[in-house]
């Protein structure tokens, strides 16, 4: 797995709390295959979540085991490609 810079990784999580605002994710029924081979990281607070975003190749998928109403899976669209 590609290290990530701590910065890019709020400012993912960051637009990640920002679908949630302005976007539609789609809430998953169960969690997608092989999540756990792109990279992936805990949130910080800061960025407005706290569960867990993973960089799949197309598709960012972000889960939050414990926080109603987002808590689950959720496809959370493509980055847009200033995060890309």
């Amino acid at each position: 797995m590609a290290s990530i810079p701590t910065s890019r990784k709020f400012a993912i999580s960051s637009w990640v709390n920002d679908q949630f605002e302005t976007a539609a994710p789609r809430e998953l029924r169960q969690r997608p295959r092989d999540v756990d081979d792109h990279p992936h990281w805990k949130s910080d607070p800061g960025s407005g979540v706290t569960g867990e975003v993973h960089l799949a190749e197309r598709i960012v998928y972000y889960y939050a085991p414990d926080t109603p109403p987002r808590s689950g899976w959720w496809n959370m669209g493509r980055l847009p490609s200033d995060l890309r």
